[in-house]
């Protein structure tokens, strides 16, 4: 029975010394393949650093870009703007323009006044002059309207 316990310590010592070979094994292993993701996820890490970069970088050159753009765009869009206010300030204003077609409104009726006076003391040559003179008042409200409908247009 000695024998067969010592044959037994034996045949468990072999099994237990390959079983921790094994082990040793399996560790050895591991530890390669842990190394081998570590620096595989190491140079995934580095090269997804680099592609974020770089697209940082080139976002950064785009907003820059669309930046310019825009500030380009708005400075053309203030000059317009600067132009439409310059020629609105030589337009003639509606009061202006009002003022003015009253005071040729007044000075026919004056005139009207004036050659009515004048049929009653001299029908001949100076109902023909209130009638140039009329005619001449008539010809300059009529330039003046022209000129300030003009000048409204442009």
């Amino acid at each position: 029975m000695v024998d067969e316990i010592d044959h037994l310590r034996i045949v468990l010592d072999e099994r237990t010394r390959r079983l921790n070979d094994t082990v040793r094994d399996l560790r050895t292993l591991l530890d390669e393949r842990y190394a081998t993701q570590t620096k595989a996820l190491d140079a995934a890490f580095v090269a997804a650093e680099k592609a974020v970069s770089t697209a940082l970088d080139s976002a950064e050159k785009a907003v820059a870009k669309a930046e310019l753009s825009a500030e380009r765009r708005f400075e053309s869009v203030n000059e317009f703007r600067a132009q439409l206010a310059d020629q609105a300030g030589h337009f003639v204003t509606r009061v202006e323009f009002d003022a003015k077609v009253d005071a040729l409104s007044d000075r026919m009726a004056e005139m009207g006044r004036v050659q009515e006076r004048a049929a009653g003391k001299d029908t001949g040559t100076t109902a023909a002059r209130a009638s140039v003179i009329t005619g001449a008042g008539l010809l300059v409200a009529i330039i003046v309207a022209v000129v300030t409908i003009l000048a409204l247009n442009s």
